[in-house]
């Protein structure tokens, strides 16, 4: 075939560009999902959502760079050449993602695995509240203003604290011994949450039917800012207990549901044994209220509360 007769072979054209940078812009694409592969970032810390963007991102950059490389060149013959050229290429960089997926499932897996771990345990820690028992006793009293409404929180999330860490942020504000509007909230929202964590976590059994059976002979309405019931030597178990207005002697008040909302009370020898205690008193308290609330401060605690006061 004479050189007139040639067709003549197609050029690349001047846009095109080479199997070298193809590879440039492939690597380019995957070096931010391998940089947090081989950084082994903390598990918690992966998400799908997170996973799913690098994905599209890679799987994007892919096909661009694909596409830009086809379609630089004119004709079908090269087009053949070049995904054979291309095939060649990206063998490794397959190899690579094939590596990297299988990484990616496994701390997925992992990752779930964690994040089931933590859903069981949810109510068994919260760090916004935790914190007030192992920060420094400059930054606990500077702190103390905090309590109530981290104390609100946890108890509206459905948190339960340990009660060891409880105890131990009690005994804090408790030896601070601060007379301040601010400690003293601190210390009733402490005492309530208690309780509310006793309950929850079943430490004290049959709430509901105790809250409906108010202590025999405790009952007598009267002012609650005087005494006007006397016991000495009872036995009280099971029920509710209402303590403003009551003068108790030598006296066990047994899984009861305590009451107590700041007024006239005297306690002499009694013994409080897993009782849960509902203070609420208001601001600017009487010296018998403020008595009473730091003797639940320091001495309610331990997963059942057992413990003798003398308080009014």
């Amino acid at each position: 075939m004479s050189r007139a007769n040639q067709k003549p072979i197609p050029s690349r054209p001047a846009q095109g560009i080479t199997t070298s940078e193809v590879e440039k812009l492939i690597n380019q694409q995957i070096a931010p999902l391998k940089a947090a592969i081989e950084a082994r970032q903390e598990r918690s810390h992966w998400s799908n959502t997170w996973l799913a963007k690098l994905g599209f991102s890679v799987a994007g950059g892919l096909i661009v760079a694909l596409l830009v490389f086809l379609n630089s060149h004119a004709t079908d013959d090269l087009h053949r050449d070049i995904k054979m050229e291309v095939s060649a290429q990206l063998a490794p960089v397959q190899n690579k993602l094939e590596t990297i997926a299988e990484d990616v499932a496994k701390i997925k897996g992992a990752d779930g695995i964690a994040k089931n771990n933590l859903s069981k345990h949810a109510a068994s820690s919260s760090p916004a509240l935790t914190q007030f028992a192992v920060m420094d006793k400059s930054q606990f009293i500077g702190s103390i203003a905090r309590i109530p409404e981290t104390v609100a929180a946890a108890k509206n999330n459905g948190e339960l604290v340990k009660i060891s860490t409880l105890d131990a942020i009690q005994k804090r504000l408790a030896n601070a011994s601060i007379n301040s509007p601010d400690s003293f909230k601190a210390a009733l929202a402490l005492i309530g949450y208690a309780s509310f964590v006793r309950e929850k976590s079943g430490l004290f059994p049959n709430a509901a039917k105790i809250r409906s059976e108010t202590c025999k002979a405790f009952g007598i309405i009267g002012s609650p800012q005087k005494i006007h019931i006397y016991s000495t030597g009872d036995h009280i178990d099971g029920c509710i207990l209402s303590l403003d207005g009551v003068s108790l002697t030598d006296a066990v008040v047994k899984n009861a549901i305590v009451k107590y909302q700041g007024g006239a009370v005297r306690l002499k020898n009694v013994h409080f044994i897993n009782c849960l205690f509902d203070v609420s008193i208001p601001e600017n308290p009487s010296q018998p209220a403020k008595h009473f609330t730091d003797l639940l401060l320091a001495k309610s605690v331990g997963e059942k509360p057992n413990f003798i006061a003398t308080a009014g």
